[in-house]
């Protein structure tokens, strides 16, 4: 009997397996091409769907209400400080809209015009400039008025690189108004001291984030426009400014359009009322959140700080300001550039020289002990291994 010709001879176990990888490969291919056009298609229906001003039940703006019942709680008498208020807080906004059956509407005209009164302005932190000096970077720093000592370590710590606002690094402090007259006191005459602090009249709170990134966005396209690049970030926060400026020159291109940090895509809202990131279907009915990046620390351009500024006034207000700034971008037809470097948590071990661009959870005394030894740790339960508490 004649061997059968060598193309119709039994395939070799080797030969089998490569003809079954390919076939495996071919599905898995077959099935991310499914799932990105879906993706996109969805991507699609969301932008869409989200560019419809849709009417509220009572026909109030939600923002509206929210701004204008936060406003009724000041005073505009001497120095625009805040009177003495009930307590009434201003976290209880939300609570109180929903329960008037108030639903936030995606976009609509004017209705986020963010015209709170200035309470300390320190507008010539940019002023001084040379011209072979340019402000290469501007950093946006949200605080609250209880944390004059977290102030005072960073001060002390990571921004001494911008030279008391002398150099090429500016920065300025982010506060709303507190509710208690001798702590307004103190961090009035605090922001007058040191001249690095912006404060405005609406009530300072977890839930008002977004009229504090708002207003340091307002504040920089105004007093500060020279600047090149902007770092939005908080006061719990080590920031590597160094690791910052040399993103600035990878990402320059994207920059352009998008805004660098820890970002995420497409997450789903916690629905959890217990939740500290609670977000009810009536503040925000679609399925998934626009594509931002963590409030922690982010980077964009002067022009896309401008383009968000100018945009914000239609996008009704949301309580998460990192959020917030994802659903402008999603008007403005941008996107998000998720970098590794931008922590939105904290490692085992913090370095002061290293690859990280933003740790998250530093207090003032972990701050003071990365800058002054180089390096910090953290046990099992968090407590920094070399602080004496």
């Amino acid at each position: 009997m004649k061997p059968l010709p060598s193309e119709f001879r039994p395939l070799t176990q080797r030969e089998i397996i490569k003809v079954l990888l390919i076939i495996v490969l071919l599905g898995l291919v077959n099935i991310f091409t499914t799932l990105y056009s879906i993706v996109e298609k969805h991507t699609m229906t969301f932008i869409e769907v989200h560019s419809v001003e849709m009417e509220l039940i009572d026909g109030t703006n939600f923002a509206k209400y929210r701004d204008r019942h936060v406003k009724e709680e000041f005073s505009k008498g001497e120095v625009n400080r805040p009177r003495r208020r009930s307590n009434t807080s201003a976290e209880l906004t939300i609570d109180k809209a929903i329960s008037r059956n108030l639903v936030r509407v995606a976009t609509c005209d004017g209705c986020f015009p963010h015209n709170f009164e200035e309470i300390v302005n320190n507008k010539n932190i940019c002023s001084h400039t040379k011209p072979d000096s340019p402000v290469d970077l501007l950093i946006l720093i949200t605080s609250s008025p209880t944390c004059r000592s977290c102030r005072d370590a960073i001060r002390e710590t990571w921004l001494q690189q911008s030279k008391n606002n002398t150099g090429t690094v500016r920065y300025v402090f982010l506060l709303g108004a507190a509710t208690d007259d001798t702590l307004m006191n103190d961090v009035i005459n605090e922001a007058n001291h040191f001249g690095d602090m912006v404060i405005e009249d609406f009530v300072d709170s977890y839930y008002n984030l977004t009229f504090k990134t708002m207003m340091g966005f307002k504040w920089a396209t105004k007093y500060c426009s020279q600047a090149k690049y902007v770092l939005k970030t908080d006061d719990d926060i080590f920031v590597n400014i160094d690791n910052v400026l040399e993103v600035t020159r990878i990402h320059k291109t994207a920059l352009e359009s998008k805004v660098v940090g820890s970002c995420a895509l497409w997450k789903r809202p916690i629905r959890d009322p217990y939740s500290k990131w609670h977000v009810s279907r009536k503040s925000y009915r679609w399925t998934f959140l626009p594509p931002y990046c963590s409030g922690t620390g982010y980077l964009l351009s002067m022009g896309l700080v401008k383009r968000v500024r100018n945009i914000s006034s239609n996008v009704s207000f949301f309580h998460l300001e990192d959020v917030y700034v994802g659903l402008c971008l999603l008007q403005l037809r941008y996107s998000v550039l998720d970098v590794i470097g931008f922590n939105r948590i904290r490692h085992d071990c913090v370095y002061r020289t290293s690859s990280e661009i933003t740790m998250h959870y530093m207090g003032p005394s972990r701050l003071r002990e990365v800058w002054k030894n180089g390096k910090v740790c953290f046990n099992e339960t968090g407590v920094t291994i070399t602080d004496e508490q």
